[in-house]
């Protein structure tokens, strides 16, 4: 969606730094709805939802911008490809941290897992933090 409203002269960098704010934002209201809290769990996929489409889509357009013309389909292709990879081992890597959070704990609701919530966040920050560290040096029209 925010590739989409996106002005053609943004700095596609802070646009994909808002998407990851989403995410974050969902992650937390997943988080603070602990399983049970309905309008938070609709909240946070709705936010984590909007935001994930421009974790996707937004990588290859500041690729786009950043690269020479000849080396952009290049870097387009290994961001999408790096990501994918990342997207399918994602699972199994919040099910080790799941698997080992909740059997620990006791009194967390069935369908809550804080710890993976909170670990997506801290991911998430460390995404916005990439993007604007990249910013530096980095002229935009």
């Amino acid at each position: 969606m925010l590739g989409w409203l996106m002005p053609a002269g943004a700095d596609r960098r802070l646009v994909a730094c808002a998407g990851y704010a989403m995410q974050i934002a969902g992650s937390i209201a997943l988080m603070l709805a602990a399983g049970t809290h309905v309008p938070l769990l609709l909240a946070g996929v709705m936010l984590f939802g909007l935001g994930f489409g421009n974790a996707t889509s937004l990588p290859p357009l500041i690729a786009q911008v950043e690269f020479a013309a000849q080396d952009v389909q290049r870097a387009a292709a290994l961001v999408v490809a790096i990501a994918q990879g990342g997207y399918a081992i994602a699972p199994a890597f919040f099910g080790v941290i799941r698997e080992f959070t909740v059997a620990s704990s006791t009194g967390i609701a069935a369908g809550s897992a804080p710890a993976v919530f909170a670990t997506a966040a801290v991911v998430q920050c460390l995404a916005v933090i990439a993007f604007l560290a990249g910013r530096r040096g980095v002229s935009h029209p």
